[in-house]
């Protein structure tokens, strides 16, 4: 798939939709992809979505969570699905992406997953507050990577 921040939604490749459909079917009792009246404690108990995406080499394949409160989005006391499927390679949007550090390495034509330390939670409304860098500067624990070219190769779990 792309890595597209500039797309709100993600959109995942229609070969994943059936084994999707079933796992949800059975993991939930809300159909997937309809507008859901539910609470925010009934949001929390969808399931996680968890995608592999195939590393540089058979031992580097990373897990990307996809929690609920990103691939739902709430709208005017409803929750709608930021979450579909397409004909194409697909695109993981910024919905995907929110929650993480990525890191874009061009040059070496990777992508580093990690999952990020900011807490948006924080009381003070004028930021959120970030978590200590290392003397390299990053916040990332355990560098991942998936070189660009391998990324449609994924492969899709649900974790109820």
């Amino acid at each position: 798939p792309i890595l597209d921040s500039g797309t709100t939604c993600t959109y995942l490749n229609l070969g994943f939709r059936q084994a999707f459909l079933e796992a949800w079917e059975q993991l939930t009792d809300h159909p997937f992809g309809s507008i859901l009246r539910i609470s925010e404690e009934q949001l929390s108990e969808l399931p996680t979505i968890v995608l592999q995406l195939e590393g540089e080499s058979s031992d580097n394949d990373i897990l990307v969570a996809f929690p609920p409160t990103r691939y739902m989005t709430p709208w005017e006391g409803t929750y709608e699905f930021c979450l579909d499927f397409e004909s194409g390679s697909g695109v993981l949007g910024n919905n995907f992406m929110a929650g993480h550090d990525v890191l874009h390495d061009l040059e070496n034509e990777r992508i580093g997953f990690a999952e990020s330390l900011c807490d948006l939670n924080a009381s003070n409304d004028s930021s959120p507050t970030m978590a200590p860098r290392d003397s390299l500067g990053s916040r990332v624990s355990r560098p991942f990577s998936v070189a660009l070219t391998l990324v449609a190769s994924c492969c899709l779990l649900i974790v109820p």
